[in-house]
């Protein structure tokens, strides 16, 4: 009977502990494990946004502002997610910035030193955020990153440089801030054709400036990279082979500075559509000035562009859409009637009331050629 006792007493020890083990399933860390601190929603179908973004890849990324820090993460982008709005308080000011983006894996391996990742992100590109603005324009990754092929930029100039796909004015492919040295992108296989542009913002005019290099012909400069998959694996791009010299690149683009001084609000139109500043503002109140940027035309399928564009139809109007013609009719030294250099500005004054009709626009005065050597554009 006692060995009975003993038995009972054995098998009641096991029960006891065997209830004190956890036989729960681990609780799901859900889609993204390890991401903590980084937001996955997408704000746009909310209508809370400050800017949107599209991941072409193939890859989740976690996006940053300007620098791999915790404090500037603005958010988790799913691959191949095509309209992903940042949320809105994550930006404030208006400006241009880089947007650096790595993948979910190497945030996760990396998160106590995100620092490590600083000159081989999965792609940089130069964004913009108008906090007047509608902010509509989405700003692209390119479904080519993402591979084990590795592109480096040195970029050593004053200016920000954004490869572009295909065209000058095709999508960007990656980015490399100024004075920036061993950029790397990761690469598909395949062939690209690369174009080099430059690009600053000067908080003063509320303008991003873009440099287009151009060969002595006129046709922009750029470069053939492929990657097939062999032992080489790595190719190198230097900006001064680009923008080494003032007289050999180009804005590509004339510009429109209008200053609104005729008592309400005005907006810009080439015909029936509507034109916005590079930073997404559309409208000019009273006493504002906004610039419009006016690309030059391509000449014929060879890539080269036009030096000057004519100033077709373009009006102001108000909120009645009442019209006032811009007229370039006695045109400064060295422009042809009716049409705008590249690589100037011209000043529109909108005067007078719209009360009783339109009101005055004056003849676009030309100003001084932009220094493209001076960074304090």
């Amino acid at each position: 009977m006692k060995n009975v006792f003993k038995l009972m007493g054995a098998l009641a020890m096991i029960f006891v502990l065997g209830s004190c083990v956890n036989t729960e399933t681990p609780q799901d860390d859900g889609p993204h494990p390890g991401t903590d601190g980084v937001d996955w929603t997408n704000y746009q179908t909310a209508g809370t946004y400050s800017i949107i973004l599209k991941n072409n890849s193939n890859r989740n990324l976690v996006a940053f502002r300007s620098s791999l820090t915790a404090a500037n993460i603005l958010g988790g982008i799913e691959k191949n997610e095509t309209t992903h709005g940042i949320k809105r308080e994550k930006l404030s000011a208006t400006g241009g910035f880089s947007i650096i983006f790595i993948t979910e894996e190497d945030y996760v391996a990396n998160k106590s030193n995100l620092y490590a990742l600083d000159q081989k992100p999965f792609t940089r590109i130069f964004a913009m955020y108008n906090a007047a603005g509608s902010n509509e324009t989405p700003f692209e990754v390119s479904g080519n990153l993402g591979g084990t092929n590795k592109l480096i930029i040195n970029n050593n100039t004053a200016y920000n440089m954004e490869l572009r796909e295909n065209t000058a004015r095709g999508k960007p492919l990656g980015y490399a801030p100024y004075e920036a040295n061993n950029t790397e992108l990761y690469m598909n296989n395949g062939d690209y054709d690369i174009f080099p542009v430059f690009k600053t913002y000067n908080a003063v005019r509320d303008e991003i400036i873009t440099i287009y290099p151009r060969t002595a012909l006129g046709y922009p400069r750029g470069n053939l990279v492929s990657f097939d998959g062999s032992a080489n694996r790595e190719k190198t791009i230097y900006a001064k082979d680009y923008i080494g010299n003032p007289d050999g690149y180009s804005t590509g683009a004339a510009y429109l500075v209008v200053h609104n001084n005729s008592g309400a609000g005005v907006r810009v139109f080439q015909g029936d559509t509507l034109q916005r500043t590079e930073t997404g503002i559309n409208i000019l109140n009273n006493g504002e000035t906004r610039t419009f940027t006016i690309l030059m035309d391509p000449l014929g399928a060879a890539g080269a562009y036009d030096t000057k564009k004519a100033l077709s139809n373009w009006t102001l109007r108000d909120v009645n859409g009442q019209a006032v013609t811009i007229k370039y009719d006695t045109p400064a030294e060295g422009d042809t009637a009716g049409y705008f250099t590249s690589d100037y500005r011209y000043m529109v004054i909108v005067s007078g009331s719209w009360d009783l009709g339109p009101a005055t626009a004056s003849a676009p005065v030309r100003g001084s050629k932009i220094d493209l050597g001076n960074t304090d554009l």
